[in-house]
C-alpha cells in the first residue's frame, strides 16, 4: 500500500472550509480571487514535519501530520488576514454549507438594499428580455 499523500490530504481539509487550493508537486496554493496572487502552502525544509505559508508578510506553520489542525490553522490565519477582506475567498469560506437557495436570497437582498452585487461591488446588469421567436 502506498503511502498518505499529505499534499492532498491537506487540500481536502481546507476544501471542507470553503478554502480553495492549487495543488502541484506535493505543494499547495490557496487561490485568494481571480486579482490576487495565490497564498503558497509548503512543507518546511528545515527537517521538521510541518507546513509552513506565508502572505503580505506574516507566516503560519503547522504539523504536517495533523491535516485537519493545519486546516484550522490556515483558515484562522487567512480570516486574520485584513488585506483578505472584500475577496472571493473569504466570501467562501462564510458561505461553506450555505444552500444554493440561502445564497441566492442573499444575493437577492444585497443588491435590492445597496444596487450592488456583494463580491463584484457593481451593480446589476439588465438582462434583455425577449420572447423565443422574437
Amino acid at each position: 500500500m502506498a503511502g498518505v499523500n499529505h499534499a492532498l490530504q491537506l487540500a481536502a481539509a481546507l476544501d471542507r472550509r470553503g478554502i480553495t487550493t492549487l495543488l502541484n508537486q506535493g505543494h499547495l496554493a490557496v487561490r485568494i480571487g481571480r486579482d490576487s496572487d495565490p497564498m503558497p502552502i509548503k512543507p518546511a525544509n528545515s527537517g521538521t514535519r510541518r507546513w509552513i505559508w506565508s502572505y503580505h508578510g506574516n507566516d503560519g506553520a503547522h504539523a504536517s501530520d495533523d491535516y485537519e489542525g493545519t486546516a484550522d490553522a490556515i483558515e484562522k490565519f487567512l480570516r486574520a488576514t485584513p488585506a483578505l477582506a472584500g475577496t472571493e475567498l473569504l466570501y467562501r469560506m462564510d458561505h461553506m454549507g450555505w444552500t444554493m437557495q440561502q445564497e441566492g436570497d442573499e444575493l437577492l437582498e444585497c443588491a435590492r438594499t445597496t444596487h450592488q452585487l456583494p463580491i463584484t461591488g457593481k451593480e446589476p446588469q439588465e438582462w434583455p428580455m425577449t420572447s423565443p421567436g422574437a
